[in-house]
This record gives structure tokens, C-alpha cells and sequence, in this order.
């Protein structure tokens, strides 16, 4: 299966109390078996490949990981 790039955008994070460091957020995508990870400044948009073509199952699974690691929730949006 060919990799598919994505830009995915984290809202929510690094107002008020929800703070992400950008090499924290790089290294959780690359833990879900993400590839070419990376960040633009300290905005929560990510740019990576991934196999899977469902952008709402990616949604979900970020967003699992995120909130199970800094028990916050965020929303998790693809740009097309």
C-alpha cells in the first residue's frame, strides 16, 4: 500500500493550560507508526505519511493518544 501525505492541524493545544511542545507532538505521530513527521512552529499542525486513507480513523487514533498521554481532549482536522 503507498503512503499518503497528510496535514493535520491540533486544536486546542498550547492556549491556556493545554500546552504541547512541538518535539513531543512530532514524537507521538511517529510512535503511531507515522513517517515523515513534522511540525510547524508552535501551531499543532503536523504534515506525516501514513497507509491508512481514512482521515477520521487518523482523527481518532491522534486524538486517543494525545488525550491518554496529557489527559486532555483535543480535535484533530485534515487539510485536503
Amino acid at each position: 500500500m503507498n503512503m499518503i501525505t497528510y496535514a493535520s492541524m491540533v486544536r486546542g493545544i498550547n492556549i491556556g493550560v493545554k500546552k504541547v511542545k512541538m518535539d513531543r507532538l512530532k514524537e507521538i505521530y511517529r510512535s503511531l507508526d507515522f513517517k515523515n513527521v513534522k511540525t510547524y512552529i508552535q501551531s499543532g499542525n503536523v504534515i506525516f505519511e501514513s497507509k491508512e486513507s481514512d482521515p477520521t480513523k487518523l482523527s481518532r487514533i491522534i486524538e486517543k493518544r494525545i488525550a491518554k498521554i496529557f489527559e486532555f481532549e483535543v480535535k484533530v482536522f485534515f487539510k485536503n
